[in-house]
């Protein structure tokens, strides 16, 4: 931990605040009686500072997050997917991603079903536990399976068991740091198994969120039947806190492979450089303001920034992301608005 102002992936990272006018008394009753009335129009005494104005330390994590890979390979996953396959096309995202990003998270990754070659249901193992420097393994585990191994026989989709592996996962448990699983199927749930039906996975996901530490889940869905059972999961994304504004969609549906490797690049992108996590996070999140380089930009999940209070963290997004991301900003600033003053 250090103190602001701080180093961040090259970003200098201010918290500022503010002392808010200070009330006077009126010595003078008011004919109801109402003495030591406290007026809160006065401006603060020369020299003390105004709102905006203050800066004060606050801790923040340096750490880089957790980012845990859940991913579909029933046997339709093997299926075309315009001139390569749904399988493929996930690997070469995840290769592309890993690649580029190498030592900016812990990784690990689950796959379900854990046995691609039985037709069961049941939680998902550990392929590769979350840590720093995971990401040959990772790659190394994906490379070795081919979409022809996947079809025959074809595997179910255990998605609500997998996701129980990730929510029980100790190593996912990062204080100080923030904490995302990342969902890719194809479709809906396929199991006979009772516990995982649609319903099941949006309740999973959702103590996923309200744990603490908390996780954010993002949910990607590939190709056409994803895309016949959107609202679904538009559900699993809004349960997970990473429902898209503005999109067609609250999850990531991609349609072909060049769209998985987008919304992969999207997802790890803002996980890696546009949030930063607050020990102490402000009494009002609503009082926050966001500034880049000193110019202040608004409070939107667009293109702007949020404050998510359940895993204390500002959040940038759209073109505010991306200016972060392509190293156009060399400072982010989180002031502290004032507070309102209570009249006694």
């Amino acid at each position: 931990m250090r103190r602001i102002a701080l180093q961040l992936l090259g970003i200098s990272l201010g918290l500022a605040g503010c002392v808010p006018p200070l009330p006077t008394v009126d010595n003078n009753p008011d004919p109801d009686n109402n003495q030591n009335l406290m007026h809160t129009a006065d401006m603060a005494p020369p020299g003390k500072p105004v709102c905006g104005a203050q800066t004060f330390p606050v801790s923040i994590s340096t750490l880089p997050p957790n980012v845990y890979f859940a991913i579909d390979r029933s046997g339709s996953m093997s299926e075309a997917f315009g001139t390569t396959t749904r399988w493929d096309a996930t690997k070469n995202a995840i290769n592309t991603i890993l690649g580029s990003n190498t030592g900016k998270a812990s990784w690990g990754m689950s796959l379900f079903p854990s046995n691609p070659s039985l037709d069961v249901c049941g939680k998902a193992q550990v392929d590769v536990p979350m840590q720093l420097g995971s990401e040959a393994a990772i790659l190394s585990r994906l490379n070795a399976i081919t979409s022809d191994s996947l079809k025959y026989p074809s595997g179910a989709t255990p998605t609500a068991d997998a996701l129980k592996t990730v929510r029980d996962l100790a190593g996912l448990a990062g204080v100080g740091r923030n904490n995302y699983a990342v969902l890719f199927t194809d479709g809906l749930p396929g199991c006979v198994a009772p516990g995982n039906t649609v319903a099941d996975v949006s309740e999973v996901i959702d103590e996923l969120y309200n744990r603490i530490p908390s996780v954010t889940t993002y949910v990607i869905g590939v190709g056409p039947e994803a895309a016949a059972n959107g609202a679904y999961l538009d559900e699993w994304a809004q349960k997970g806190h990473s429902a898209r504004v503005g999109g067609a969609t609250k999850y990531y549906q991609v349609n072909d492979a060049a769209q998985v490797a987008a919304a992969f690049s999207d997802i790890i992108g803002e996980a890696a450089a546009c949030t930063f996590h607050l020990e102490n996070p402000p009494a009002d999140p609503s009082l926050v303001v966001g500034k880049l380089d000193g110019v202040e930009i608004a409070s939107d999940s667009v293109n702007g920034f949020t404050f998510d209070a359940t895993r204390q963290s500002l959040v940038f997004h759209g073109t505010a992301c991306d200016k972060i991301k392509q190293h156009k900003v060399t400072k982010v600033d989180a002031i502290y608005g004032c507070p309102p003053v209570v009249v006694l």
